[in-house]
């Protein structure tokens, strides 16, 4: 039986190094129609990269930009540790930062690491904003019993979406993560399951056909990790890949070799 197609919504990253360029998006002679945001469906706010109390403050102001330009994309705000790719201390207290947000506009999603979710939920639901629970694992593949494992976690706290970013050296890592995607697709309102690496651009041009619609680009001039897309061009990639007949891949007919051939293509 053919599935239904999953619509990719593509999540483009704000960071404190873009940060002026997106808000400035608002002046009369740079409209929202042609800059990067117009590719995509959400903006993921890494609140990480701003230093201390401007990181709220950039946030609001970066809110109040979306709207003088009426953007339809929605919001998540996220706060990354060092061990999981971003810039604050392992250490870090996070909470004064989410608690800051009860004063400010309230981003649409919330994203925290299901490691760190215990003793952060209870705060987190006084925010008006659905939860997103994340895993990241930067430097190596931990295999489908381990993600498997870690997806029981996240749907024991009933979140709104789930996100899984990993490291994946070979075409067998990608395989399985593609096929972990196919295998969680329609349980949440929200999946995203995608590489890094090597194969990060092939698994996040490939995932939303196997079920995981969310797939995470850069705005600006350089990934925030290895193996992402710029934002239009996975737009375009998706849209190229969706239209070919000869394409509509399922975990039974994606194999390494065909993997391969696609990291040939879009390697970069």
């Amino acid at each position: 039986m053919e599935e239904n197609p999953i619509e990719p919504q593509i999540t483009g990253i704000v960071t404190r190094e873009n940060w002026s360029q997106i808000v400035a998006f608002t002046a009369d002679t740079v409209t929202y129609e042609n800059s990067p945001l117009a590719f995509c469906d959400l903006l993921e706010f890494r609140g990480d990269t701003f230093e201390g109390a401007e990181c709220l403050r950039c946030w609001d102001r970066f809110t109040q930009a979306l709207g003088e330009v009426g953007a339809p994309s929605k919001t998540i705000f996220t706060l990354r540790l060092q061990r999981d790719g971003g810039m604050l201390k392992d250490q870090f207290n996070r909470g004064p930062l989410y608690k800051g947000l009860e004063k400010v506009t309230a981003p649409d999603f919330l994203d925290i690491e299901i490691e760190h979710a215990t003793g952060a939920l209870d705060l987190l639901r006084t925010i008006p904003s659905e939860l997103i629970l994340s895993y990241h694992s930067m430097t190596s593949f931990p295999g489908i019993s381990a993600l498997e494992k870690i997806y029981d976690s996240m749907n024991s706290e009933s979140p709104y979406g789930v996100k899984f970013a990993v490291h994946c050296d070979q075409a067998n890592d990608c395989l399985e993560l593609l096929k972990f995607a196919h295998s969680i697709q329609g349980n949440f309102a929200l999946t995203g399951v995608m590489g890094m690496g090597p194969y990060g651009r092939v698994s996040r041009l490939l995932s939303p056909m196997l079920g995981a619609q969310l797939v995470y680009a850069y705005l600006g001039k350089a990934p925030t990790v290895p193996g992402q897309w710029e934002a239009s061009k996975l737009s375009k990639a998706l849209q190229v890949e969706q239209a070919s007949p000869s394409h509509k891949w399922t975990p039974e007919t994606l194999t390494s070799d065909i993997l391969n051939a696609y990291a040939q293509q879009y390697q970069g």
